[in-house]
């Protein structure tokens, strides 16, 4: 007990002399955010981006702004908060080659917003999340066991490999495979196409624990023609054994509490989180608890609550959950409810249940008397026999709004596979008091893959069809409102009863209903994409159609009004080491003709990656322009137009990284990019902007880490310079091995924008699964004042 207390009293000391840290990947000037980490990702896979805050102080919401390559229109997801962590995931339909642009949009409790990194658009460039190309060649080697990831006994260990699908072009005998970077090749039995290894023939034992497996393979004129990896890991027999009769689990529970005095305003913030897992045979479940102090009645939940079960054919998601729907309809959204899927192969199903905004009371302000002449959109109708008028002022609240979706679909999705969706949504009208115009949602839509050969070719295509009502507190038509619109167009009214009476069992049907006229399609959204891979050729050619009235509840982010095509072209090269990439998109707007001008947006992009997977750097050259123009004049009777809108803005980027050893080890990566944008308009409002951002961090020993980050931004909008510079020096040092972790770092920044940050951090392990973690942040501003955070946390696992 002694020891323990000296070793907390040493621990907490320490903690206060530590001068520098390991950072992550993008550190840049911000209120809120410290640094932002996005790990390269192969396409086609979930994208992860974790964000660190240094306060949350008056932080509303997070949101993530994202684009794929060749698009100009962003897609948003809200960021999931806990504590000074953030953590979002983009989908996986979104992640392609050669990269993602990102930035994210902070919502303060006060109204107001602000970007990361600053000023974004006109003042800084997005952030870039590298996506490798899958390879082709990845289907040519097969690895049949051991499976990735797995977990199997010493006893039962081999490799088996098949090259039935390998190219002409390989020399099968001359593939080589290793463990641990061991070369094991001629332990192994080649056999035409199958290879198979034993670990009874390998002179030394396959250690417990984790191990890395790799294949390579050669061409004919001995050059390595592709290389797979996996890993696996080696258990005793009684492991073995045991892992396959018990559920096995693991609990992390952790507490914190901070402080946080931004400009001599002090708060305190506490929180708990406790993260489960457990598994047992084919099923896994994941249980989360967050609660913090952050939870307030007058907010949108801080608290998270969510357990998910996954089976083969089972997965039910409870609590928070973000369900996938198609794009269109409901994606990237919080439901806080149930959403379960079940696949049966070619028949499924998916169903949601729950709601994405909870109730918020509003206020009542005071009452209006009926000779009052107040006109405000905030007046309401209020109960006369509680407070003495019919009529008053208030502060709005928010209705809670439920939602429902459906999605039965046939096919296994390989191959074919066609959905229909069904989403209802409604504001519950009694959930608050002080509320007006609670609203209410219908979409139908419907979904289709077909793929051919391997999916070498695959057609995709959604659709859906929306209705809005932004006032059902009126209730459904009365039937003496249908008579005299029938009498005033001279009409049968029985056609409206009937149309009433079966669309108002889906929805509220009253003259708030959109679309008013649904000829034009303005509720309509749907999109098609054909996409031919072959002989290293990916070509997709797409369309996209979203009218200016189409509403989706579970889908708050879409951009509406637009239409036009998207043709997308990647060339593989130098087997699989150079990818070409070119993107031309051609959208419009106005198209229900609503507005007195429509804007035609051309973008063009391009980018040459090259990959060489050996200590060689990589990197990417891209170069993207994107141009706005409407059909209005410049000029009215020699009068300026102001509605004339006409520019162009041009965009190069560089991006290398180079993981490397020179008597220590070295990972470095530098990215460039330059915005230059001409307004043709009198207005002559042009942009440029460089950013540059270099991060280089070196692994000395087993006990160090540094690194050092240098980020500067130049900036020029209509003349009027805003320049600054970033700079990081930190290290990570484990004083006490499997003890005590010691991280810290300093970024002062220079220019338009002057600030100083020092950030200290110390891990201390009372016992192997339990941590004390201490974080102090301090920031200097140009004014003379500080800001200081400190922060405790507790860590304690058991499994």
């Amino acid at each position: 007990m002694n020891s323990n207390f000296t070793s907390l009293k040493n621990f907490l000391f320490t903690s206060l002399f530590i001068i520098i840290t390991f950072n992550s990947t993008y550190s840049q000037l911000s209120s809120y955010i410290s640094t932002v980490t996005a790990l390269d990702v192969q396409e086609n896979e979930d994208a992860e981006i974790t964000l660190n805050f240094f306060q949350t102080q008056g932080l509303n919401k997070v949101l993530l702004a994202y684009r794929t390559f060749g698009e100009s229109q962003y897609r948003e997801m809200e960021v999931l908060i806990s504590g000074t962590n953030g953590k979002v995931n983009i989908p996986a339909e979104f992640v392609s080659p050669p990269f993602i642009e990102y930035y994210f949009i902070l919502h303060k409790n006060a109204g107001q917003s602000e970007t990361y990194p600053l000023g974004f658009p006109l003042e800084s460039s997005p952030l870039q999340l590298r996506v490798n190309s899958a390879s082709p060649k990845d289907k040519e080697v097969i690895l049949m066991s051991p499976d990735r990831n797995s977990q199997i006994a010493a006893s039962d260990f081999f490799v088996s490999i098949s090259l039935l699908r390998a190219s002409d072009e390989i020399d099968k005998a001359a593939t080589k495979i290793f463990i641990d970077n061991t070369d094991i090749t001629n332990l192994a039995l080649f056999a035409d196409d199958l290879i198979i290894f034993s670990a009874e023939n390998f002179p030394q034992s396959v250690s417990l624990g984790t191990h890395l497996l790799r294949v390579e393979v050669y061409d004919k004129s001995n050059q390595l023609y592709h290389s797979i990896s996996t890993k696996f890991t080696i258990l005793t027999s009684e492991q073995a054994i045991a892992m396959g009769n018990k559920v096995n689990y693991r609990v992390n529970v952790t507490g914190e509490s901070r402080n946080e005095n931004i400009k001599k305003n002090s708060n305190w913030f506490n929180n708990i989180n406790i993260d489960a897992t457990a598994d047992y045979n084919t099923w896994d479940a994941r249980a989360n608890i967050y609660v913090t102090s952050e939870e307030k009645k007058y907010l949108q939940p801080f608290n998270r609550f969510s357990l998910n079960v996954r089976g083969s054919w089972l997965s039910i998601d409870l609590g928070d959950n973000y369900p996938i729907y198609p794009s269109n309809i409901l994606s990237g959204r919080r439901v806080r409810g149930v959403n379960g899927s079940l696949n049966l192969g070619y028949i499924n199903l998916q169903v949601t249940l729950g709601e994405t905004e909870r109730d918020i009371e509003g206020e009542l302000i005071r009452t209006i008397s009926a000779t009052d002449t107040l006109n405000a959109s905030n007046i309401i109708l209020i109960d006369s026999s509680k407070y003495g008028a019919s009529r008053g002022l208030a502060n709005l609240g928010t209705y809670k709004r439920n939602i429902f979706a459906m999605r039965p679909s046939f096919g296994k999705g390989e191959n074919f596979q066609w959905g229909l969706t069904y989403l209802h949504s409604q504001d519950d009208p009694k959930s608050i008091e002080f509320g007006v115009k609670p609203q209410e949602n219908l979409v139908l839509g419907t979904d289709l893959l077909i793929a051919f050969d391997d999916q070498k070719v695959m057609f995709t295509a959604q659709g859906a069809f929306s209705l809005l009502n932004k006032d059902i507190a009126t209730g459904e038509l009365k039937d003496e409102l249908i008579d005299s619109l029938a009498d005033a167009m001279g009409t049968d009214a029985s056609t409206f009863r009937t149309i009433r009476d079966v669309l108002g069992t889906f929805i509220t049907v009253n003259q708030f209903l959109i679309p008013l006229n649904p000829q034009e399609l303005p509720t309509v959204a749907a999109e098609a994409a054909l996409a031919i891979n072959y002989f290293g050729n990916y070509f997709k050619a797409s369309y996209q159609y979203r009218g200016s009235d189409y509403v989706s509840f579970g889908q708050n982010f879409l951009r509406t009004d637009i239409a036009g095509i998207s043709l997308t072209d990647r060339l593989r090269l130098l087997q699989n080491k150079l990818f070409l990439s070119l993107t031309y998109e051609n959208l419009n707007d106005n198209i229900q003709e609503t507005k007195l001008n429509t804007t035609n947006f051309q973008n063009l992009s391009s980018s040459v990656s090259y990959y060489p997977r050996v200590d060689l750097p990589s990197f990417t050259l891209s170069y993207a322009n994107y141009s706005t123009k409407n059909d209005a004049p410049e000029k009215i009777n020699d009068t300026l137009n102001l509605s004339f809108v006409n520019s162009i803005t041009g965009r190069v980027g560089f991006q290398v990284a180079y993981d490397f050893f020179y008597k220590y080890r070295h990972q470095a990566s530098l990215s460039i990019n330059y915005t230059s944008g001409d307004d043709k308009t009198f207005r002559d409002y042009d942009i440029t902007n460089l950013s540059l951002f270099l991060v280089t961090n070196t692994t000395w020993n087993d006990r160090l880490q540094s690194n050092l980050n240098i980020s500067i931004n130049q900036s020029n909008v209509v003349k009027t310079k805003f320049d600054y510079t970033t700079i990081g020096v930190g290290a990570r040092y484990i004083l006490i091995k499997e003890k005590l972790n010691l991280n810290g770092s300093f970024n002062p920044s220079f220019g338009d924008l002057k600030r100083n940050l020092l950030e200290l951090s110390s891990q201390y392990f009372v016992m192997k699964n339990l941590n004390l973690q201490l974080n102090v942040r301090w920031i200097n501003y140009a004014g003379g004042f500080n800001d200081t955070f400190f922060g405790l946390t507790t860590n304690y696992s058991f499994y």
